[in-house]
């Protein structure tokens, strides 16, 4: 579904580079507080405080209300389907294998619109966090970790 429906002009691709433009600039501005190229080298939980900006500001209140210690994982995650930023596979602490899909079940939540996707009858994370976590980024797997 969608996709260019005609071949873009010049100024077309100059429309969309601009607007990329725009959107990184905002996000430097005002989400992060740094440069974008600063902001991709931070690898490790010790060096989250370089974080400015509307980010930083949520880092910071999670730190102060201990929301960092919420929450529970089972160590197990998994990823469908393969993009130019990710690959499918799954990792169960720091294993990474391929992925079956015959073995995948979701089942919905109740008061939610989310769901929970088991494989092999053992719930797994899904969604950002399984796709650091299985593409080994070192800033995802750091914060998971603690």
């Amino acid at each position: 579904p969608g996709g260019v429906t005609c071949d873009p002009t010049h100024l077309d691709v100059m429309q969309a580079q601009s607007l990329v433009d725009e959107s990184i600039k905002f996000f430097e501005q005002v989400v992060i507080g740094l440069s974008l190229e600063t902001y991709l080298r931070i690898d490790s939980v010790s060096n989250l405080h370089q974080i400015e900006g509307d980010f930083g500001r949520l880092l910071h209140l999670m730190g102060t209300h201990d929301m960092t210690q919420m929450g529970h994982s089972h160590d197990r995650f998994i990823v469908f389907g393969e993009c130019i930023l990710s690959k499918s596979g799954k990792s169960i602490v720091t294993n990474i294998s391929n992925v079956d899909t015959r073995y995948v079940k979701e089942s919905a939540q109740k008061g939610t619109m989310a769901k929970a996707v088991t494989y092999k009858e053992k719930l797994y994370e899904v969604g950002p966090l399984a796709r650091g976590m299985v593409a080994k980024r070192p800033i995802v797997k750091s914060l998971h970790k603690r």
